[in-house]
């Protein structure tokens, strides 16, 4: 199969992911931010990760066509990945960010049971070796931005969880009212026995055309009685008649 035939799920949990991916990264970097001497690129830096998250809504955009918006939503998902890589790279591979943003990423590829979970893979591997070997500085996280970070992706994991929890109870409620449904078709199966031929029934049930006709059949009781009544009027004839 190839990417072209993917069947997308529902974009919500991606697009919170890359809220809380958003808000992670903006605390680390303003944790950061006296570190690097108040730089002023950073301010650049901060809105474009916003910017970034509500160019999710455009894989959902009416005037895209639906290659290229299965096209954006591969480039966003490996983006994803590639901007978790470099924010754990950023902050030194640092043991509460890398387990906290880690988890994150792993309930959301794992979590939707995606087809591209290698391609988001691929891409947070990619983006922690890109930011460990191209990147000038790390940034040493304190201990408040330590705990916004695990707070950000525990409630985010939570909600996933949550959301997961809500769509096994749906699913189940669902089987049960088919279960439901195919006891009351057996049922009514059981009643139009009672009354229906066999082929009229399953011209029912299947919802095929039902033709009214007719069809010759032998009947054999009648037959051999009527052929046993001839031969003993035969017989009789021939005993009554003189013989020569």
């Amino acid at each position: 199969m190839t990417w072209k035939a993917f069947i997308y799920p529902s974009p919500k949990l991606q697009e919170l992911y890359r809220l809380a991916l958003c808000i992670c990264g903006v605390t680390i970097l303003l944790g950061a931010w006296r570190d690097i001497g108040y730089h002023s690129g950073l301010l650049a830096v901060l809105p474009t990760l916003f910017i970034y998250q509500f160019g999710s809504y455009l894989t959902t955009h009416s005037a895209l066509s639906t290659l290229n918006r299965q096209r954006l939503s591969l480039a966003m998902e490996f983006s994803d990945g590639l901007i978790t890589g470099l924010l754990i790279a950023l902050a030194a591979f640092d043991p509460a960010i890398t387990l906290a943003l880690g988890a994150a990423f792993l309930v959301t590829i794992v979590g939707a049971m995606k087809p591209t979970a290698p391609l988001d893979l691929f891409g947070l591997f990619l983006g922690a070796l890109l930011g460990f070997w191209l990147l000038p500085f790390s940034l040493s996280v304190s201990t408040p931005v330590q705990l916004l970070v695990i707070c950000t992706a525990f409630a985010y994991c939570l909600f996933n969880v949550n959301m997961a929890r809500q769509t096994h109870f749906m699913l189940a409620e669902q089987h049960e009212s088919v279960l439901r449904q195919n006891d009351w078709l057996t049922l009514r199966t059981f009643h139009l026995s009672k009354y229906l031929s066999p082929a009229l029934r399953k011209a029912i049930l299947t919802g095929k055309d039902v033709k009214a006709g007719t069809q010759e059949k032998t009947l054999t009781v009648f037959s051999r009685i009527w052929r046993a009544l001839l031969n003993w009027l035969k017989s009789w004839i021939q005993s009554s008649l003189p013989h020569c």
